[in-house]
């Protein structure tokens, strides 16, 4: 007796097909909600800062309250508690606008 015939005398249910279709709907169902998430993100974030954005200063800027030293540029008095370095690229955009900016004080 072959199992078409055995099924249906029993009454007993076919067996489920092989080939599902939910690890692809789940997996198609991730992948979607990767790249909503993703998207969310790329457009809440804020933007990055260019040169472009940046301050320049031109002929009617207020004096900078600043005096060259052995060490760079120095504000404040000498004695303060706290001593603050900077250390600049002038390569960098920015920092190449302020080393101009300070140069003209």
């Amino acid at each position: 007796m072959g199992e078409a015939k055995r099924r249906k005398q029993t009454g007993a249910p076919a067996p489920r097909p092989k080939n599902s279709r939910k690890p692809l709907i789940i997996g198609a169902s991730a992948l979607v909600a990767v790249v909503v998430i993703a998207g969310l993100y790329l457009l809440t974030r804020p933007p990055a800062p260019t040169s472009d954005n940046l301050p320049v200063a031109g002929p009617d800027t207020p004096p900078f309250p600043a005096q060259f030293d052995q060490y760079g540029i120095s504000v404040g008095p000498e004695d303060a508690e706290v001593v603050v370095r900077e250390f600049a690229d002038y390569q960098c955009p920015a920092c190449a606008r302020f080393a101009e900016a300070s140069q003209r004080l």
